[in-house]
């Protein structure tokens, strides 16, 4: 009842069938926004999204592949790490930056506080 949650917690969906009609497992990934790798044993009518592969059952292809999608998911996440921080220190959301720019700001100002 909740497969999109699942799919939701993936990277990659990975269908090494030898034999495979369409498969609506396939389809819902790709409606999901994963990249798809299926067997060339799929039929091509499988294909939705442009972030999908078909390759051979061949374990040494699928590992290098795999390899190299998730070393560009890394990559895109790191870039995605520096997007959000850098976006969150523009917007003053830093407590590190904030509460050096806080402290000086008190250490600057010649107010007297009387308690």
């Amino acid at each position: 009842a909740d497969i999109n949650k699942l799919y939701s917690a993936m990277d990659l969906f990975v269908l090494p069938s030898i034999y495979e009609g369409v498969g609506i497992a396939l389809l819902e990934a790709q409606a999901n926004g994963l990249t798809c790798l299926a067997s060339d044993r799929v039929p091509a009518e499988a294909q939705i999204r442009k972030e999908f592969m078909f390759l051979p059952l061949n374990g040494a292809k699928w590992k290098a592949e795999i390899q190299q999608i998730y070393g560009k998911l890394a990559r895109n996440r790191q870039l995605d790490i520096l997007y959000i921080k850098e976006a969150f220190r523009s917007r003053h959301y830093d407590i590190e930056k904030e509460s050096c720019w806080l402290q000086e700001y008190y250490e600057d100002t010649n107010i007297d506080v009387y308690i």
